[in-house]
């Protein structure tokens, strides 16, 4: 199990704290803000533009569902609050992905609602060898069903309701898209199950099989939106998925919120996920 992030202290204008967050998500590939106290979404982005300067990453074309706060600042997912989200490394699905995500808590949930935090490096070492060289070799499919209207539906998920934006967004990305007669789409992007980091050069696990395929998938409406096969078109099997899937639950450190704290991943390096939950929880994102 990944342990607990570091904490950085950022009191005031703390000049150094910067340089201190960046320094421990070079090692550590997250970190943990107190101090700062952020009470809304205009605190968040201040602390955000500070370390990393206004080059925030768009989510439209993502595949789960999220409200627009303010220019890309979301909420947290959407997902039913009993439900369990997997650990993921956000947009490992596509082509264009962040290379950090930043996370806020307005407000803790009345019971539950952990953040769960895995190293994608441990969790590749975990996986069995031939499961892995699998994966390596045949990469992944994924595959995405959304329709014109709901929450999970294209217009929600591009953040517009212009078929030509859906189509250059897929373009750019290199995904496949196909318009059904019922104004549904499917999308089809071809992806590597692993990738190597820029800086520490060392091979990490990172895609979001376990949770696209049918074995992973924990809500009825998932179904017919999610899969995801071999990239040769090959169904990936179950047993594989199984594997994967304990190991990234043995591997999930689970990080009690307090309201006004910040969590900074390193995407590459750390995966996250989230336990189910009762009460308010507020929790925002935004992706650098």
């Amino acid at each position: 199990m990944m342990d607990a992030p570091p904490t950085v202290s950022f009191e005031n204008d703390d000049v150094d704290s910067v340089e201190r967050i960046r320094e421990k998500l070079r090692r550590e590939g997250a970190v943990i803000l107190k101090g700062y106290d952020i009470a809304d979404v205009e605190d968040f982005s201040a602390m955000t533009d500070r370390i990393f300067g206004r080059r925030r990453f768009s989510y439209a074309g993502g595949a789960s569902p999220r409200r627009s706060l303010r220019a890309e600042i979301y909420n947290s997912t959407e997902y039913p609050s009993d439900l369990t989200l997997m650990l993921h490394n956000e947009l490992s699905y596509s082509s264009r992905y962040p290379s950090y995500v930043c996370f806020a808590c307005f407000e803790t949930a009345g019971e539950g609602g952990e953040t769960t935090l895995g190293s994608s490096q441990n969790i590749l070492s975990r996986i069995d060898p031939d499961v892995a060289d699998e994966f390596r070799q045949k990469k992944v499919c994924y595959i995405r069903r959304l329709p014109a209207q709901g929450m999970y539906s294209w217009r929600a998920a591009f953040q517009t309701s212009e078929r030509e934006e859906v189509e250059k967004i897929c373009r750019t990305a290199g995904a496949n898209l196909l318009w059904a007669n019922n104004d549904t789409i499917e999308i089809r992007e071809g992806r590597g199950a692993t990738t190597v980091h820029p800086e520490t050069r060392r091979e990490v696990w990172f895609n979001q099989a376990a949770h696209f395929h049918p074995l992973g998938i924990n809500a009825d409406a998932e179904a017919t939106r999610l899969n995801c096969t071999f990239g040769d078109g090959g169904a990936i099997p179950d047993d594989h998925i199984a594997h994967i899937r304990r190991v990234l639950i043995e591997e999930a450190y689970q990080h009690k919120w307090e309201r006004g704290e910040m969590i900074i991943l390193d995407n590459r390096l750390v995966a996250h996920g989230r336990m189910p939950f009762k009460g308010g929880r507020r929790i925002t994102v935004t992706l650098i």
